[in-house]
């Protein structure tokens, strides 16, 4: 069994308490967060290839760098320069303590990307910042030669596994212009010192593993990506079932955590598959203990959603609303925020009805 089918360890916002990943909610104190700086390859996007890359728009790299450097600088002010780790470095040093690994991401890579054979000398020959940019924008800019696809997904790092009290839950990302990204956050979490004693604690879900996660009998696969999970509280996971994370996994999640014994409460928040909407992380996020900032229409007023919560003794209830849930099950002095003071531009009134369109 290679190391890519073992239980390995991405981690997106992460939470150390004497030298442990721990995530008990949203709002927890923040002490260690791994971050990616938008690269060269977001500049490679032309109009052609924004839609199967996953992006909307053609951005301009310069002033995103800018703006993200911002980001990084307060994050380094607030919990310290060391605990702000970039994807980058984490890459580079995975290739300086694990060259076996690293030959093996590379064969993953150079197979999945359909590369000759030969390409891994010309990969094996390059230092550690020459290979990891390689690897993560497709571009080698002395050769002036494109191996492949940049991968701009890169940058939500969240996407990729969440923590889940002291355990790391692994995604599996629904688009395959995301693949890469994730073979090279698995390199990291598993060759990177930092983590790799992680490994041998079974505290690791892996979606990627197919032994534990196959596609189900009827061909559904497994999907599942950060943005659509929340520790909103010790006793909640909330998972969205989305454009990006479908019902069958949500099951899997949901027996595997009962069987771990991690939460009481799984909780499917349903909301309409498409793209607008995304994730619930796009819908709402909690800013404080009785604080809630969202967007009004499907969260507030339940339009085109609904939430079922699984109890770890078998029991189940239905709400027509993440505000309706909230407020019974989790605290009901809870304020929500409208974004937009709760006006949407994607609304319309019909037949005296509000439909979200």
């Amino acid at each position: 069994m290679t190391i890519f089918e073992l239980d390995l360890l991405p981690l997106y916002f992460i939470y150390q308490k004497v030298n442990m990943i721990s995530v008990y909610s949203e709002i927890d104190c923040l002490q260690k967060v791994i971050i990616h700086r938008p690269d060269e390859g977001i500049a490679r996007i032309s109009p052609k290839k924004a839609e199967e890359l996953l992006f909307d728009d053609i951005v301009h790299l310069p002033q995103m760098r800018e703006e993200h450097d911002i980001f990084r600088s307060i994050l380094q002010h607030l919990i310290g320069k060391e605990n702000v780790l970039d994807t980058q470095k984490l890459i580079e040093e995975g290739f300086i303590h694990s060259p076996d690994i690293k030959e093996e991401l590379l064969s993953k890579i150079i197979d999945y990307e359909e590369l000759p054979i030969d390409t891994m000398s010309d990969f094996m020959a390059m230092n550690e910042n020459t290979l990891t940019r390689v690897l993560i924008t497709g571009y080698h800019e002395e050769k002036e030669y494109i191996y492949f696809d940049p991968i701009p997904n890169f940058i939500f790092t969240r996407d990729i596994a969440v923590v889940i009290k002291d355990h790391v839950l692994i995604t599996k990302a629904a688009k395959i212009a995301r693949h890469r990204e994730n073979l090279l956050a698995r390199f990291i979490f598993y060759a990177h010192p930092y983590f790799k004693n992680l490994s041998g604690e079974d505290k690791i879900i892996n979606l990627n593993h197919l032994d534990k996660f196959p596609p189900s009998k009827k061909g559904e696969v497994i999907s599942m990506e950060g943005g659509d999970i929340m520790m909103f509280h010790e006793d909640f996971v909330l998972i969205g079932c989305s454009e990006r994370t479908n019902s069958y996994t949500i099951e899997q999640v949901k027996t595997e955590l009962f069987k771990r014994n991690l939460v009481k409460n799984v909780v499917q928040i349903n909301i309409p598959a498409e793209r607008s909407f995304m994730h619930i992380d796009t819908l709402f996020t909690t800013i404080d203990k009785n604080n809630i900032v969202c967007y009004k229409p499907i969260i507030f007023d339940g339009i085109s959603s609904n939430v079922k919560v699984f109890r770890h003794d078998g029991t189940e209830a239905v709400y027509d609303s993440v505000r309706s849930f909230i407020l019974k099950e989790v605290n009901p002095n809870m304020e929500f925020i409208f974004s937009g003071n709760g006006e949407s531009l994607i609304r319309k009134e019909s037949n005296g009805q509000t439909v979200v369109i």
